[in-house]
């Protein structure tokens, strides 16, 4: 490049420039939001390592309004809360008359299956916290 008398060094600001603006667009986050994931039918079926069984109505990304929770023993209802935020399961299952309650989060793997822990009270049905997998395969 031909050097300018009246501006030495000019080419090089007008590189610098170039290139922090140009920087920017490169590092600049894109617009893609995280994959939302979701129950391609009406329940979400899950399996706890102790045992016992969960299969929580489901709509979408929504979750709820309730859950059938079974073990070898019984079988109880509970009303559930929350859902599915992008690749993110929380939801808690409250049972009726009770303060009782189970809170399961996890994460749902590229291959759609979810994977998480519970923690939450033994009552009604003697619930052990732990590791559950889904048995229904989410679509993201």
């Amino acid at each position: 490049m031909k050097a300018d008398r009246k501006n030495p060094g000019g080419w090089a600001i007008h590189f610098a420039a170039a290139a922090l603006f140009g920087g920017v667009f490169l590092v600049t986050p894109t617009a893609h939001a995280a994959a939302n994931c979701a129950v391609p039918g009406p329940r979400l079926d899950l399996h706890h390592i102790s045992g016992y069984d969960v299969s929580v109505d489901a709509n979408g990304a929504s979750l709820g309004p309730g859950a059938v929770i079974s073990t070898p023993q019984q079988t109880s209802r509970g009303n559930v809360s929350g859902g599915i935020n992008g690749r993110a399961i929380d939801f808690t299952v409250n049972f009726s008359g009770t303060r009782a309650y189970d809170h399961f989060t996890g994460t749902v793997g590229n291959d759609g299956v979810a994977h998480g822990t519970s923690v939450g009270t033994q009552i009604p049905i003697g619930l052990d916290p732990g590791p559950w997998d889904s048995v229904t395969r989410l679509t993201c």
